[in-house]
């Protein structure tokens, strides 16, 4: 007989719940075999679900959600196997099932939808074949009642024109798609146990709501027990009964999802809750972080995991190894200096007087400040526009011209942008994949060739100039790529990768670059002994400091960055913001900040612009866009927002906007936004909106505003 699971970690059973639970874990761990040693990845793992009920499992990468989902459904990584503890499914034990029996289970009872939609799909298989596969082998449906039971679950799952996609292939799909017929696939046999790892994570914030809202509502239909995997903690605040919290392979707190965030006792969840930033963070002090990196799962070591990042850790954290505490059968944790029950109410921020560095002259590297005077927005109302976009526009062609007089059909991902963007200051560019943010931030590096309009800098046209002048200017353009790692050269070491630049532009004597080098690695917060290091070698956190970095070597006016921490970590993104906001303070650089995270931008940047299948629909300072939107793609985007608040997050409105981009080849007439906006009227569609004022510098294009204009 397996052990009884501890009273404080009885997870996610509700006082109308009597029946049995659906899911037990019980002590479970699980290590990587090598030879005759076991190395721990796993260790004491204890959880239970109930039926019609979501489990939040959250934490850092490398924590062991993941490992902890797999391990349920028995598909461990070679090499990884249980040794000790208990997984019971329904009554039968899982930890030592043939996989034969498995198999009969995986797919039929517990389904699991995985993080990356794209990897997890069969590239040479349509999409109707995939969905239907499970009705076949598990339900023992024939051929064509099985892609009639994939055609239900993918309109049930909001598929448009379910019946067409079944020839589609996953490339063909977007992200948002792609991710329900995840959801249809995991759903055909009607499990009882569904295991959603990260399903949201690379969606924008209006198809992560639909998705986070339809797995709410698929849940309650079905019955089904739910264990949700992720590392936001506004998904877990909004969508789930109970959370468990992991760190080091193990659960370090589990409660009720109210009482954790309103009493939240582990350090590790404190942090985690003070890295993120919200609506209404003062922006005129730093965010909190987390120092350092989770340990790699294995690294086990004596005494609390969360010990060397801790600020409230003593001696005895890094002798002893702290369990659940059993005092509060409701709320577990595992500490030995837990934080107050109630906590001490926090200081005002100080605010900070900005300044500019505008003298040329002016030292290129300096001390990076303190966290406490490090300034949130800068004070640049007088200062000239760096840059200026007039008209711009993007194209891209569909293959080419085949019979004289026949049009060429065009991916329209700009459609006439124009704004400027003052020296100093932190312009955010904000919309849903496909609007085209990328687009304009290439174009404004130079690194895109516009069909029509003009890129200034300082005055200046870029498309007017020589290679010999434009390639001189383009240092003082750069831009810091979303995915650190494949924007790095795997074969150049860091020192390498930050010399480059300067050996390109011709920028000192080697031994100035290797000062540089070091100079940079020092004002991002890595060791000098980093730059022997390659790429594969860092951390996600690391290489995006590196990214970082190498667009400063050079000193530029203007940098973009996009989506500079998307892929990172709550508590690495906090630290990637902040440094980004020193090295503006240092050096005066401009930003423009792309990014589908909208408390992301609301944080970091003093003017917001809203795009929308390539035309701006709404600007203004960060206050007025976000305290009164005018528009109402605006207004959605910020009623998406998971908010790291339960009692917030259960009452807000839902979501606005339904549905998915169309396409740029064929935008819809007048207004591009009227075919998804609850507001639509006959005028929407025959006349495209101008931008209007709403006072201040806030402008917005809609015919039926949110607010009223200025008259």
């Amino acid at each position: 007989m397996p052990p009884t699971t501890p009273p404080a970690v009885a997870v996610a059973r509700t006082r109308e719940n009597t029946v049995d639970p659906v899911l037990e874990v019980t002590s479970l761990s699980a290590g990587l075999v090598k030879g005759s040693t076991v190395q721990p990845i796993l260790t004491d793992v204890n959880l239970q679900l109930g039926a019609g009920q979501t489990l939040g499992i959250v934490g850092e990468s490398g924590s062991g959600k993941s490992m902890t989902g797999l391990a349920v459904m028995g598909l461990l990584p070679k090499g990884v196997t249980v040794t000790g503890g208990s997984i019971r499914f329904r009554g039968t034990e899982l930890a030592d099932l043939a996989e034969a029996d498995y198999c009969r289970l995986r797919g039929k009872d517990i389904a699991m939808v995985f993080q990356d939609s794209l990897t997890a799909l069969n590239p040479t298989r349509t999409i109707g074949r995939q969905v239907a596969e499970p009705a076949e082998l598990h339900l023992g449906l024939g051929r064509a009642a099985a892609l009639s039971r994939a055609t239900e679950l993918l309109g049930l799952v909001g598929v448009p024109r379910p019946a067409e996609r079944l020839a589609a292939y996953p490339h063909e799909l977007s992200g948002g798609l792609r991710q329900r017929v995840m959801i249809a696939m995991a759903l055909v046999c009607e499990p009882s146990l569904l295991i959603a790892d990260e399903p949201t994570t690379a969606l924008d914030v209006t198809i992560q709501a639909q998705i986070l809202e339809l797995l709410d509502d698929l849940r309650g239909q079905l019955g089904m027990a739910m264990m949700l995997i992720t590392h936001d903690m506004g998904v877990v605040a909004g969508h789930t009964e109970r959370v468990g919290v992991m760190y080091g392979g193990s659960i370090v707190e589990t409660a009720d999802t109210a009482r954790l965030f309103q009493r939240t006792r582990h350090p590790y969840t404190a942090a985690l809750l003070g890295s993120i930033p919200r609506l209404d963070s003062d922006r005129s002090v730093e965010l909190d972080s987390i120092p350092g990196a989770p340990p790699e799962l294995g690294d086990h070591r004596v005494g609390c995991s969360f010990a060397d990042r801790c600020t409230r850790a003593q001696p005895r954290c890094r002798e002893q190894t702290p369990e659940l505490d059993l005092a509060d059968p409701e709320h577990a944790f595992a500490c030995w200096n837990p934080e107050p029950e109630t906590a001490p109410a926090a200081a005002g921020p100080v605010p900070i007087e900005l300044s500019v560095r505008t003298d040329a002259s002016a030292p290129l590297v300096s001390s990076v400040p303190a966290a406490s005077s490090v300034p949130a927005a800068w004070s640049v109302t007088s200062s000239p526009p760096v840059i200026e976009l007039r008209e711009l526009r993007k194209e891209y062609p569909l293959g080419r011209r085949l019979l004289p007089g026949r049009e060429v059909r065009t991916v329209k991902a700009v459609s006439g942008v124009s704004l400027q963007v003052r020296a100093g200051e932190t312009f955010g560019l904000v919309g849903e994949s496909g609007c085209g943010k990328s687009t304009l931030g290439r174009m404004v590096v130079a690194l895109e060739d516009a069909s029509a309009g003009a890129v200034l800098l300082e005055g200046s046209d870029l498309s007017r100039m020589s290679r010999t002048e434009l390639r001189r200017r383009r240092r003082d353009l750069q831009l810091m790529f979303q995915d650190s790692f494949d924007s790095l050269d795997p074969h150049l070491t860091v020192s390498e990768s930050l010399a480059e630049p300067l050996e390109i532009q011709r920028q000192g004597s080697a031994a100035d670059r290797t000062e540089r080098v070091g100079q940079l690695l020092d004002e991002i917060g890595l060791p000098r002994s980093a730059a022997s290091r390659y790429p594969h070698e860092l951390s996600g956190g690391q290489r995006q400091r590196v990214g970082l970095a190498r667009a400063l070597a050079l000193n530029p006016k203007v940098i973009v960055a996009d989506e500079p921490v998307s892929a990172l970590d709550v508590s690495i993104r906090s630290q990637i913001l902040n440094l980004m906001r020193r090295t503006q303070r240092e050096h005066g650089t401009t930003y423009i900040v792309i990014s589908h995270d909208l408390t992301v931008v609301r944080y970091i940047a003093d003017r917001i612009g809203v795009m929308y299948l390539g035309v701006l629909v709404e600007t203004g300072t960060s206050d007025e866009v976000y305290d009164t939107p005018a528009h109402p793609y605006t207004a959605g985007l910020i009623a998406a927002i998971p908010v790291p608040d339960p009692r917030v997050a259960r009452e807000k409105e839902r979501a606005l906007v339904r549905g998915e981009l169309p396409s740029p080849v064929d935008p819809p007439s007048g207004c591009r936004f009227r075919t998804r906006c609850p507001l639509a009227q006959d005028r929407c569609a025959e006349v495209e909106p101008p931008l209007r004022e709403f006072g201040g510098t806030h402008q917005a294009a809609c015919h039926f505003p949110l607010i009223d204009p200025v008259a």
